[in-house]
């Protein structure tokens, strides 16, 4: 309890919070220009938020129901010098809770991407859910993506908890592949992003 209290403290000067009511489903975007977020969930509500463009976000999450489930989604495209910065925060405080959290980004030039996830599951999160991933496609020896999944489990009754990161570049036997068939190497670029992004 002690925990969710300092969570809540934390995200009370946030300039947008958002509470998910009991059985609600929302999805939205979260826009570009939006720098700062909270959201609660509560009991039996869903919520998916996507995350799209250049942008710096920090995002605070906190699911206070039973049942509650949240996804969140996020796409970045980095070309030249842009930067991407992610400071992501969720606390699962409640059973059967469920959080399932995706970044894949591409970066061409010297564009970076910065990612710290932590998902939190406290004592109160029995048979809880959780999945972090960020997958990272580097296109120029300069581009640089920077992920830190973490996981912080405090209960012993968990359903699933898993985290993963990876960063790499194209494939040069799928490239050749592709090219073997006809297309050009920039087409075959473009269908292997699409592909990663997709």
């Amino acid at each position: 309890m002690k925990l969710v209290f300092h969570f809540l403290l934390a995200c009370s000067y946030k300039t947008n919070s958002m509470i998910i009511s009991e059985g609600q489903y929302r999805e939205f975007n979260i826009p570009p220009e939006q720098e700062l977020e909270m959201i609660e969930l509560k009991k039996g509500s869903h919520a998916r938020v996507s995350v799209h463009g250049k942008r710096v976000l920090h995002l605070n999450a906190l699911l206070s129901g039973e049942s509650a489930m949240l996804e969140i989604v996020g796409v970045f495209a980095g070309t030249a010098d842009e930067e991407q910065n992610i400071i992501l925060n969720v606390v699962q405080d409640a059973a059967n809770t469920s959080c399932d959290v995706r970044f894949r980004s591409v970066l061409d030039g010297a564009s970076i991407s910065r990612f710290d996830g932590l998902i939190r599951m406290t004592e109160n999160a029995i048979n809880a859910r959780a999945r972090l991933s960020y997958r990272g496609l580097l296109l120029s020896s300069q581009s640089r993506a920077m992920p830190t999944p973490r996981l912080e489990v405090l209960t012993k009754q968990v359903a699933s908890a898993s985290h993963e990161a990876a960063v790499g570049t194209i494939d040069p036997r799928q490239l050749f592949y592709l090219q073997s068939r006809g297309l050009s190497c920039g087409e075959s670029k473009k269908l292997l992003i699409g592909g990663f992004l997709g």
